[in-house]
């Protein structure tokens, strides 16, 4: 071959090299001390293009630059160097005086915007603000693997962790909610909004008002494979949905949650839900005539749908509760040992009706929060007329059960991120 011919082939290979590389775009690496390939998390927003991985080292990101960020409707994508959100920390360090989030999603980011496996802590929103952590206004970005703990929507302010408005759509997946704070959903508000939260966990969230985990108004959100557990609020410990709310919640789990008024679980209101393949257990509702529904209470017009769900040992409540003018369609559903009735009110006519039991689930090791099955349950397909799992969880032990320690257990039932494998 010439010289020529060669140095033309080595041109071409170049070129390619160079363009492949475009393509899969540059990886920026940051560190917390500021001795990356640029100081900040920030810069590293500014110098990115379409395509490009900003990784964070280890350690814990602080101060101007590391907070308050923008992605500037980029698609580039955010993450933990070592892919382990425990170890790769922004704490954004708010307070009352001075507040600030972590993240501002409202340049029209999209599902190629990607923030995956951080913990964010300490965000606090301006007062009467919402979104404590994070801010989708209008957008829809990917948010992977998050730990969000310890966030707070200041005044009566809403979603302590992750606040969505204005037609947003987050893809959120295998996050945590842990110990956020807010007026209104402790952890997530969705106003006008259509979220997707996925094999997330929500514990210790708090809401002064409505929705310990989640706050929900004209919106068509959706929780899928989720477990949900110690939360709380006046008014629904875990989901609040109000105004034309059309949610899906599916495939996930409810227990110890609680309400110092109604809706240990959830509360509709004015709202048409359809639950599915769901457990609820050892929820509470604190009113003082039993009327405040452990796992569900609904109100102005709702019109919902129940199906093979299990609501269980629903403490200082009736298990589910409809105020006049609003009903649940129950069909394949298991309501026992609720303190204040599993089929109460407008609910009665349901009962032994369309599949629906009375029957103990007989849990693997309910003290030590197991939820699977025994084998011989009748919320099991083997053990109902309907032949399907009536809750989230099938067999998990045989007829005499003897698991040990529970928080091990439980990981090995839920997987590590909180959500569960079938």
């Amino acid at each position: 071959m010439s010289s020529r011919a060669t140095a033309l082939t080595l041109l071409s290979a170049s070129s390619f090299l160079l363009a492949a590389g475009a393509a899969r775009g540059a990886t920026i690496v940051v560190r917390a001390d500021g001795t990356g390939d640029v100081a900040t998390i920030q810069a590293a927003l500014d110098a990115a293009v379409g395509g490009d991985v900003i990784e964070l080292a280890d350690g814990t990101f602080e101060g101007a630059g590391n907070r308050d960020l923008d992605f500037l409707g980029k698609a580039v994508t955010v993450r933990s160097q070592a892919g382990d959100a425990g170890t790769c920390i922004l704490d954004c360090g708010g307070s009352e005086a001075e507040p600030h989030r972590a993240f501002l999603f409202v340049n029209g980011e999209g599902s190629g915007s990607v923030l995956r496996e951080i913990t964010i802590r300490g965000g606090v929103s301006p007062l009467n603000e919402d979104g404590g952590a994070i801010v989708c206004t209008g957008t829809a970005p990917a948010l992977d693997g998050l730990v969000l703990s310890g966030n707070r929507a200041n005044g009566t302010g809403r979603g302590g962790g992750l606040s969505c408005t204005a037609g947003a759509g987050p893809s959120v997946m295998a996050c945590r909610f842990e110990d956020n704070a807010a007026y209104q959903g402790g952890a997530v508000n969705s106003i006008d909004s259509a979220p997707v939260l996925s094999e997330c966990s929500a514990r210790g969230n708090s809401a002064a008002a409505d929705g310990g985990v989640f706050y929900s108004l004209s919106s068509t959100s959706q929780v899928l494979t989720s477990v949900f557990y110690e939360n709380e609020a006046t008014f629904g410990g875990a989901l609040f949905y109000d105004n034309d709310a059309s949610p899906l919640i599916e495939d996930s789990i409810f227990y110890r949650n609680s309400a110092s008024l109604v809706g240990g679980g959830i509360v509709f209101s004015k709202s048409t839900p359809t639950v599915r393949g769901c457990t609820f257990s050892d929820n509470a509702a604190h009113s003082f005539d039993f009327s405040g529904g452990a796992a569900f209470w609904c109100s102005f017009q709702t019109d919902g749908v129940i199906e093979n769900t299990l609501v269980a040992f629903g403490q200082s409540g009736k298990g589910m509760v409809c105020e006049e003018g609003s009903m649940l369609t129950l069909s394949c559903c298991d309501a026992f040992g609720n303190q204040g009735g599993d089929w109460p009110g407008e609910l009665a006519g349901q009962a032994d009706q369309n599949g629906n039991i009375s029957l103990d689930p007989l849990f693997c090791d309910r003290d030590g929060d197991v939820f699977t099955l025994a084998e011989n349950s009748p919320c099991r397909p083997s053990g109902n007329d309907c032949g399907v799992l009536i809750g989230a969880l099938d067999q998990g032990c045989g007829i005499n059960p003897v698991l040990e320690a529970s928080w091990g257990a439980i990981k090995a039932a839920f997987g590590e991120t909180g959500a569960f494998r079938r």
